[in-house]
């Protein structure tokens, strides 16, 4: 499809849009290591007997603080778990997030990035929501707020700031939810870029979406397509699939799970270090600003894009046309009945 794409576009763009992200690799002790657990095969007790075993040398080498010290650990939590999953596939959304957040609080420890869970808004999109209830002169004078989301990994500093916005549902979901969920994730994390472009002259974040155990990890960047200073559009590229393991004989996808939680490290401490420089001089300035003129921290450059949210009532009403496609197995375009709102 990208290819297809791809070729109907001019050629001052094709060049631009046809990007390979850049990743990051696994270390050759710990790809050692993967190559030894599964050695064992489904002897569970004779893998984590090696994994606590190699964490003791570290440890006593003073290597706790070490990548490989932390891929261990990942693996330890995933082969741990194993014997939580229903053969069923049944869990619930808040189960498949709960999990995989404990494999993020070992991934993100001392970096400077935390998780930011429990349903929590992202400021960016109380922007967009409050521009989208003034074009289309909706009736809901309510104040608007931020989008919730499952989890949104922040830079932590003095000021907290939204850098990635995630999401996950269940595994038993319709293709028509599985779309609206990534549909929201892409429309959420193009508001926040904007934002971070505008404030800290950020191109690129990363994000994660996911169903079940089994998800994705993707890069969005603005890319400039060339009719003017302020015209810039957003493009995501995938890095990898991410895949937890629900049994021993899932554990061989580890390897590049391990590879695509790396990657999404890398990213984030990259974003992050660049912000906190900036975020010293917007703090400076606003201590002199009534007294004293300062250098300009000003880094936007780009118009912030529209992005359409639907109006809450219709949210409300779509939501429930989903759950009944979820639970019947039909399509939202059947219910000829009821009036439906355009995504």
């Amino acid at each position: 499809m990208s290819k297809v794409i791809l070729s109907s576009l001019p050629n001052h763009l094709k060049t631009k849009l046809d990007y390979i992200p850049k990743t990051s690799q696994l270390d050759p002790d710990t790809l050692g290591y993967i190559e030894r657990i599964l050695d064992f095969h489904s002897d569970v007790n004779g893998i984590l007997e090696y994994i606590m075993v190699t964490k003791a040398a570290l440890i006593c080498g003073h290597k706790r603080n070490t990548q490989q010290y932390t891929n261990l650990t990942i693996i330890e939590q995933m082969v741990n778990n194993l014997c939580l999953w229903s053969d069923k596939r049944d869990e619930s959304e808040a189960t498949f997030y709960r999990r995989f957040a404990s494999i993020l609080d070992t991934l993100l420890a001392d970096t400077g990035v935390i998780l930011a869970d429990g349903e929590t808004s992202l400021q960016s999109s109380k922007v967009a929501i409050a521009m989208n209830k003034a074009i289309f002169h909706t009736s809901d004078m309510s104040q608007a707020y931020g989008r919730k989301i499952d989890m949104i990994l922040k830079c932590s500093s003095n000021v907290k700031v939204d850098i990635s916005s995630n999401e996950w549902k269940r595994t038993m979901i319709s293709k028509s939810i599985k779309l609206h969920q990534q549909s929201k994730n892409l429309r959420l994390n193009t508001s926040n870029l904007f934002s971070l472009n505008s404030k800290f002259g950020m191109k690129f974040t990363v994000a994660m979406g996911f169903v079940g155990n089994s998800g994705y990890l993707y890069l969005l960047r603005l890319v400039d397509h060339g009719l003017g200073l302020d015209d810039y559009i957003t493009v995501a590229h995938l890095f990898t699939d991410l895949v937890i393991p629900t049994t021993i004989e899932s554990l061989g996808t580890v390897k590049d799970t391990l590879y695509g939680l790396l990657t999404l490290k890398d990213h984030l401490v990259s974003i992050a270090w660049k912000i906190r420089p900036e975020l010293h001089k917007l703090e400076h300035a606003s201590v002199l600003e009534d007294i004293c003129p300062t250098p300009s921290t000003d880094l936007s450059h780009f118009k912030s894009p529209f992005i359409f949210f639907t109006p809450r009532n219709n949210r409300v009403q779509k939501r429930k046309l989903l759950e009944l496609n979820d639970d019947d197995e039909t399509t939202v375009n059947s219910f000829t009945d009821h009036p439906q709102s355009r995504v």
